[in-house]
């Protein structure tokens, strides 16, 4: 795909985000607190305000680009139901040298400008596109070499699914804490964190690392 005119790198972006958060601690007697929180969070997907917007709704299929006007580059991935993320934390202690604690904690992962900052930069405004020696259709990129210094070289094809799931990570953490004599203490922790549906872009070109024949 060419330029439609002139190249321009000027966008006018917008986002709107916003957020709550509550949180208490409660004494469960004198050997336990619980800390409870509640956070919500909505974004938008990013519009561009003067309808210099484009892309490929599949760019291994799509004979051309796909004018998106002021819609936005990809769907919101959040709801508002799906904005609700709960935390969890506990201190038990079992005498007065020795405690336990533990915590969890869902956290939404928002896209930011920086995770499409590229944007102004692709066709057809601002740069060209072209996909030379196609050995096959409608898979253009089969007869690429991703690894050709003129490959390499050159912008590679970015993609970002348009229609997000809920991209959220787990957090969590478990520690035993005890205390000997006035001056020491111990503790011993573990923490762990899991993602889901993280937030990412795909580069269809991206080269396969290999390892050399001469130190395989």
């Amino acid at each position: 795909s060419d330029l439609t005119g002139p190249p321009d790198g000027y966008r006018g972006y917008r986002q709107s985000y916003g957020s709550l958060y509550l949180q208490d601690d409660f004494r469960m007697g004198i050997k336990v607190t619980l800390n409870l929180g509640m956070r919500w969070e909505r974004i938008t997907g990013p519009s561009e305000v003067n309808g210099k917007a484009a892309h490929f709704r599949d760019i291994l299929k799509d004979p051309d680009w796909t004018q998106l006007g002021h819609e936005p580059l990809f769907a919101a991935p959040s709801g508002f139901w799906n904005g609700f993320t709960p935390r969890l934390g506990v201190a038990y202690s079992l005498n007065d040298k020795t405690s336990v604690r533990a915590g969890i904690g869902v956290f939404q992962e928002m896209p930011l400008q920086y995770a499409w900052s590229l944007t102004p930069f692709y066709p057809p405004y601002s740069d060209r596109l072209n996909v030379r020696n196609a050995t096959q259709w409608p898979n253009p990129l089969t007869g690429v070499n991703p690894r050709a210094p003129s490959v390499l070289a050159a912008r590679q094809p970015i993609t970002v699914d348009p229609h997000l799931k809920n991209p959220y990570a787990m957090q969590y953490n478990l520690s035993v804490e005890r205390q000997w004599g006035s001056n020491w203490v111990t503790s011993v922790a573990y923490v762990g964190t899991r993602g889901v549906s993280l937030f990412n872009v795909n580069n269809v070109l991206q080269p396969q690392p290999q390892m050399d024949g001469a130190n395989a």
